[in-house]
């Protein structure tokens, strides 16, 4: 009997001992060969390399980007996906257990904890480097042939107004995946597609080169400020594979880093251009730049609440913004208004940057939310010139910037 035969004839037995007997006989063999051959039009492969971020709150001291720890790190971490599932619900990452990265280390900085101990994690995930978007596909659903396969062995398959289908296939806590249906995914995506990690959409970029007027927000909770906004989704993924990993494509930056000044300058730009274009974005349009204003005026100013009425301008100038007088009144122990202690502060100018340098006094003071973390990440690089192409950095690197996908549909591996 073939090796291949075997194999698959292993799987089949050790999945038919943890199904119930009703469930037993629809797991056969060529349904198992329907499933391998369906997720193969979701691999893909990617045609260019991309950096991915990771932040974490620990405590090191390292002073060199290439420390062999940084390699050591991922080339473990990227086994905890597959091996976690039985303990997802003790993690509250949207996917489970397993190394996570982002394509903006700007939209992920809360998790070093804005501390000075942070440590940011950069890979370079290669030309090749296999994986799912479940950006673009997650909200798919399969074939009734294909759900029927998967429900026989308990898979979650129903459908979910945030993730999709597919989404929830891949997230072992929505609901929570057993473990025959583990076995079954593990199976068709690790072993049969070999797949080195998967993308999601995270939260929203802030970069002016990523802006798509089809997705403007006017919902105050939605919008930085409450403003209206023209953003795309930024891209993380979570890596499940280290058939990529060398240790010349891992970096590993901490407070105390020193070297590679190319690479920490091209971060540093990176936090410098979001919080400067997140401004010039907010105050294009009269709603952003009334709340920007409204804000703004507030700041620093607890116990007071802006009472313009909310997004609204009625002097709005285009390079100037919103000029409309900020009225603001003080609030009681129930942060209830009290009319009788109002104060009338003139419309805040929109700040003027040095775009060129990158000095602690030219960043925005609501690029840091604690001091532990105000001014630039690395004092060495204080009044080092902006990274002049950072923009080119940022259409290229981030998927979503545009309507091309650094990716080819994947070559089917030789069984």
């Amino acid at each position: 009997m073939k090796l291949k035969h075997l194999l698959s004839l292993s799987l089949l037995t050790g999945l038919a001992s943890l199904l119930s007997p009703p469930a037993q006989a629809e797991l056969t063999q060529k349904d198992l060969k329907l499933a391998e051959k369906y997720f193969e039009r979701y691999i893909y492969e990617l045609e260019q390399p991309i950096l991915v971020y990771n932040w974490s709150p620990a405590a090191l001291k390292l002073k060199s980007a290439t420390d062999p720890m940084a390699y050591k790190y991922v080339a473990s971490s990227t086994r905890t996906y597959w091996q976690a599932q039985n303990n997802v619900d003790e993690d509250d990452n949207m996917y489970g257990r397993g190394l996570y990265a982002a394509l903006d280390p700007v939209a992920t900085r809360s998790y070093g904890k804005w501390s000075g101990t942070w440590v940011l994690l950069e890979m370079q995930l290669p030309k090749g480097f296999r994986m799912l978007d479940l950006n673009r596909d997650g909200q798919n659903s399969f074939p009734e042939r294909i759900q029927s396969i998967l429900r026989s062995v308990n898979c979650p398959i129903n459908w979910d107004d945030k993730q999709g289908m597919f989404s929830n296939l891949m997230s072992p806590k929505v609901p929570k995946i057993d473990a025959q249906c583990m076995a079954l995914i593990k199976h068709i995506f690790q072993k049969t597609h070999a797949i080195d990690g998967f993308a999601y959409g995270y939260n929203s970029t802030s970069f002016m080169e990523c802006q798509d007027p089809s997705l403007e927000q006017t919902n105050a909770e939605e919008g930085y400020y409450g403003g209206s906004q023209r953003k795309m989704r930024s891209t993380a993924f979570v890596i499940t594979g280290s058939n990529w990993l060398r240790p010349e494509l891992v970096k590993l930056y901490t407070p105390a880093t020193r070297d590679a000044i190319t690479e920490r300058k091209r971060i540093l730009s990176l936090f410098y251009r979001s919080q400067y274009d997140n401004v010039m974005m907010q105050v294009q349009t009269p709603e952003g730049a009334a709340s920007w204003a409204q804000n703004e005026a507030a700041r620093g100013l607890d116990d007071y609440r802006s009472m313009n009425e909310y997004g609204v301008c009625n002097n709005f100038v285009k390079g100037q913004g919103c000029l409309d007088p900020i009225k603001l009144c003080k609030l009681n122990e129930k942060y209830e208004t009290i009319e009788t202690e109002c104060i009338t502060k003139p419309a805040p100018p929109i700040p003027v940057y040095d775009t060129t340098k990158m000095t602690s006094a030219n960043f925005p003071d609501e690029a840091w939310e604690e001091n532990a973390v105000k001014g630039l990440l690395w004092p060495d690089l204080e009044g080092a010139n902006v990274d002049v192409k950072i923009g080119e950095h940022i259409s290229k690197n981030f998927i979503g910037c545009s309507d091309a996908a650094p990716y080819k549909l994947a070559t089917p591996l030789k069984k």
